[in-house]
């Protein structure tokens, strides 16, 4: 979503993922732009631009990415598997996976990094 809106000839083709359509991609750009960004998912779920079976249907096709004009505090706040395709409803198996392949506790899931999972053995 956050590419979307800094790139307008992209607009298009959001209208065709699932749940969506040309009058809930309108919306749904014009609150992300009133923002500037979007900082996750639930953001768009908690502000009612959509129901809950239309965010249902199109969360796991929104990726909500990282932009230049964050503060750093934003990016912090944000959910890295916001930044994929692991729908909403599963984030806590996702979370489990990592925790269980990184052998770290919930505690420590915050400073997990992408470079966690190099493979540096070839």
């Amino acid at each position: 979503i956050n590419k979307i809106i800094s790139r307008p000839w992209l607009c298009s083709a959001l209208q065709f993922v699932s749940g969506l359509g040309p009058m809930k991609t309108k919306a749904v750009l014009d609150h992300a732009r009133r923002r500037d960004f979007l900082l996750s998912r639930q953001e768009l779920a908690d502000s009612h631009v959509l129901d809950a079976g239309i965010f249902r249907n199109c969360a796991g096709f929104i990726i909500i990415h990282r932009t230049s004009s964050m503060m750093a505090s934003e990016v912090k706040r944000m959910n890295v598997l916001d930044e994929t395709r692991v729908h909403p409803e599963n984030y806590s198996l996702a979370e489990q996976i990592v925790m269980d392949a990184l052998e770290v506790d919930p505690t420590q899931l915050s400073d997990v990094e992408g470079d966690d999972f190099d493979d540096d053995e070839g």
